[in-house]
C-alpha cells in the first residue's frame, strides 16, 4: 500500500523507508520487532548510511523508536494512541475533501471513477488489495486539495496506522460500507457539496477507527496461555 507521491525522485534513504515500512504494512515486521541495522545494510546491499537516514524517516513519522544502544524497533501503539490517531486523522482528511472540492478537474473525477469501478469489480478475498485501491483514492483527494502541509500532516498519521487500517477493512461487511462511503463521496464531489464532502470523509475514517478498536480491545481482552513447562 502506497501512502505518498513523489514529485521527484526518492532519495535511497527514502526508498528503503519506504520498503521498510512495506515490511510493517505485511507484518514482516511487528510492532515492538527490533530493526537490526546490518540485517537491512545486507538485505538492501547499501552501507549503513542510507539505513540511518531512512530510520530517522521512519522516526519521524513515528513508525519507529531509535533507543539508545538499543537501535531500531517498530513503533508499538497503545489501543488508545491509534484511537487517538484515527480521530485526528478523520478531521484531517474530511478537510482535505471540502478543499478538493474547490479545486477537482474533470480528470481527477474521472481517476477516482477508475478506480472506484475496480473497488467494486474486486472479489470478496481481496481485502488487501481493497484497502490499496482505497489508499490511491485516498491520494488523489489529497494530492489535489492544495494544502502541502495538510497532506503531508495526513500522510504521516495515515504511514503510523496503516496496518491497522488494513486491518479494519478485512470483514466483508467493513468493504462493503467502504464502498458506500466511496460511492457518497463521489457524488458529493460531482455535486460541488463541500461540506457533504467534508462530512463523507470524516465518517469514512471513524468507521475504520471502530472496527480497528473493537478488534484490538477482542484481541488485548484474550487470556494469555501459560505453557506447563
Amino acid at each position: 500500500m502506497t501512502f505518498a507521491v513523489a514529485e521527484q525522485p526518492l532519495s535511497l534513504g527514502e526508498q528503503i523507508a519506504n520498503g521498510i515500512a512495506e515490511d510493517i504494512l505485511q507484518e514482516r515486521l511487528k510492532p515492538g520487532d527490533s530493526i537490526p541495522e546490518q540485517h537491512l545494510a545486507q538485505q538492501y546491499q547499501v552501507s549503513r548510511g542510507p539505513i540511518r537516514e531512512a530510520l530517522r524517516i521512519l522516526e519521524k513519522e513515528g513508525v519507529v523508536q531509535i533507543l539508545p544502544r538499543r537501535g531500531a524497533r517498530v513503533t508499538q501503539l497503545t489501543v488508545t494512541e491509534v484511537d487517538d490517531i484515527f480521530v485526528i486523522r478523520a478531521h484531517l482528511f474530511g478537510l482535505a475533501a471540502s478543499l478538493f472540492v474547490g479545486r477537482a478537474a474533470a480528470e481527477d473525477l474521472f481517476c477516482l471513477n477508475t478506480l472506484f469501478k475496480r473497488m467494486k469489480g474486486l472479489a470478496p478475498e481481496q481485502a488487501t488489495t481493497h484497502a490499496e485501491v482505497s489508499a490511491q483514492m485516498a491520494l488523489v483527494l489529497l494530492e489535489q486539495c492544495g494544502n502541502d502541509r495538510l497532506r503531508s500532516m495526513i500522510l504521516q498519521l495515515a504511514r503510523q496506522v496503516a496496518r491497522y487500517t488494513q486491518l479494519g477493512l478485512q470483514a466483508n461487511e467493513r468493504r462493503r460500507a467502504s464502498i458506500a462511503s466511496w460511492r457518497a463521496m463521489l457524488r458529493a464531489l460531482r455535486q460541488r457539496e463541500s461540506q457533504q464532502a467534508e462530512n463523507v470523509g470524516r465518517q469514512m475514517v471513524l468507521n475504520t477507527r471502530r472496527e480497528v478498536t473493537v478488534q484490538l480491545n477482542a484481541v488485548q481482552s484474550q487470556p494469555k496461555v501459560e505453557l506447563a513447562g
